[in-house]
């Protein structure tokens, strides 16, 4: 299994918990300033839970100081099989005005991170990972901080192009007040 091989590769304070009674689990903002503390992520079901985004663990071969973000990396990653398809999500939680040109460098270097784990996988476990798909998802709060209607039970999402890496998309949810910040994974692939 491909999550066993990654577990073996990187920290282990790197793995976040997923609650198996429940099937979900917390993506968490440790800015202390941000307006969406928590997104919570249900229907779970054998998902490898990266946090990326430890300021107790950084990565010490780039500039740290570095001025065009290639250290900057992203709140949470999840990766599963679906379907007999490698999915890789990244995720980032952002207030009401985020910057896209942080945080696309955020989810694009947490891309390349993992893309390496799959190059160590394969060169010293002998196991080969295909992505077969990546999805890059920005959650936000909304500016009025209500709640926001619901679609079948889903927040409000829109696909749109990354503004600063051609050829990407980006899934943009968007949460109102802290009560509705749950989402099924179904809506994150």
């Amino acid at each position: 299994m491909p999550q066993t091989t990654i577990k073996k590769i990187i920290n282990s304070r790197l793995i976040g918990g997923i609650d198996i009674a429940s099937a979900q689990l917390k993506i968490k903002e440790t800015d202390r300033s941000s307006s969406l503390k928590e997104v919570i992520v249900h229907g779970l079901n054998d998902v490898l839970f990266i946090k990326l985004d430890n300021k107790g663990i950084q990565n010490q071969y780039l500039q740290e100081n570095n001025t065009i973000g290639i250290n900057k990396r992203c709140d949470a990653l999840l990766f599963f099989e679906k379907n007999n398809l490698n999915n890789l999500v990244l995720c980032e939680l952002k207030s009401t005005t985020p910057k896209a040109i942080e945080y696309e460098k955020q989810l694009v270097n947490s891309k390349l991170i993992f893309e390496y784990f799959i190059k160590l996988a394969s060169k010293f476990y002998h196991t080969e990972i295909k992505l077969d798909k990546i999805t890059f998802i920005l959650f936000k709060r909304d500016k009025m901080l209500k709640p926001l209607p619901r679609v079948s039970g889903r927040p409000p999402i829109s696909t749109q192009p990354m503004e600063h890496f051609d050829n990407t998309s980006i899934k943009i949810i968007t949460f109102g007040d802290e009560k509705n910040n749950h989402i099924h994974i179904n809506d994150l692939v």
